[in-house]
C-alpha cells in the first residue's frame, strides 16, 4: 500500500512538473508536442536541490536563533546566580549584625544621641583601649562637642580616660580620629601643652583634654559604631 502511494505522489509530481515546464514553454498539455520524461525528472532534480536548500537555510536560521537564545538564557543564568550570591552575603551580614548588637547592647549606654561604654575597672594603654572598643563592636569615643563632653565625663569617677584622638604623624600640634582620619572636631585643652615625641595621644581628666604618652596606662571611653 505505501508503495502505491509512493508512486502516486511521484505521478502527481512529475506531472506537476511537466506542466510548468510546458507552461514554460508555451505547450499545452493537449500540444501534439513529444513528451520528453528527460527534462521532467531534470525538473524533479532543480525542484529537490531548490527544496534542499531551502531546508538547509531554514535549519541554519533555527540553529542560529537556538544559540542566541541559549546564550540569553546562559547569561540571565549567570545573572540571578550573582544577585542570588549577593542576597546571600547581605543576609548573613545582618545575621552578624543582629548577634554582634544583642551582644553589645547590654554594654553600650545611651548618652545623648549616641551610645556609648565607659570602662572604669581596668586602665590599658592607648592601643589596648583602641583594640578592646573593636573587639566590642565600637571604636574610642569621638567626642563632638561641649555637650556630649559634659554629658559622658560629668557621670564617671575623677580619672583618665582615652578617647579616639591621636596627633598626626609629623605634623606636631595636629590631633586627627582615627575613625574618619579627619582633623579633630572639637577640643577643650587645659591650659597650655606643649607638643613632644611622646605625648601622641589624648585623654580626657575632668572636662578637659590633656596630650599624653600613648604607653600610660588609663581607662577608656568606646563608642558604638552609627548603626546602632
Amino acid at each position: 500500500m505505501l508503495q502505491y502511494a509512493t508512486y502516486f505522489l511521484y505521478v502527481l509530481v512529475s506531472w506537476d512538473v511537466w506542466i510548468t515546464f510546458a507552461q514554460h514553454q508555451n505547450i499545452a498539455p493537449h500540444h501534439s508536442a513529444v513528451y520528453n520524461p528527460q527534462s521532467a525528472l531534470d525538473q524533479i532534480g532543480v525542484h529537490q536541490q531548490q527544496w534542499f536548500s531551502y531546508n538547509s537555510l531554514r535549519q541554519a536560521l533555527t540553529d542560529e536563533k537556538i544559540n542566541k537564545l541559549e546564550m540569553g538564557l546562559l547569561a540571565l543564568q549567570k545573572e540571578l546566580e550573582s544577585q542570588l550570591q549577593t542576597l546571600r552575603k547581605l543576609q548573613e551580614f545582618e545575621k552578624e549584625r543582629i548577634i554582634v548588637k544583642r551582644i553589645i547592647k547590654p554594654i553600650f549606654e545611651k548618652i545623648g544621641s549616641r551610645y556609648f561604654y565607659i570602662e572604669k575597672q581596668i586602665k590599658v594603654n592607648w592601643y589596648a583601649a583602641f583594640n578592646k572598643c573593636r573587639q566590642m563592636g565600637g571604636h574610642l569615643a569621638n567626642i563632638q562637642d561641649w555637650t556630649e563632653l559634659h554629658a559622658i565625663f560629668s557621670r564617671v569617677p575623677r580619672a583618665s580616660y582615652w578617647i579616639d584622638m591621636v596627633m598626626n604623624t609629623g605634623r606636631e600640634g595636629n590631633y586627627l580620629s582615627t575613625l574618619t582620619g579627619k582633623m579633630r572636631q572639637y577640643a577643650r585643652w587645659w591650659g597650655t601643652q606643649y607638643d613632644n615625641d611622646k605625648n601622641n595621644c589624648v585623654d580626657v581628666y575632668g572636662l578637659y583634654m590633656y596630650k599624653s604618652d600613648c604607653h600610660k596606662e588609663y581607662f577608656f571611653v568606646c563608642q558604638a559604631e552609627p548603626w546602632y
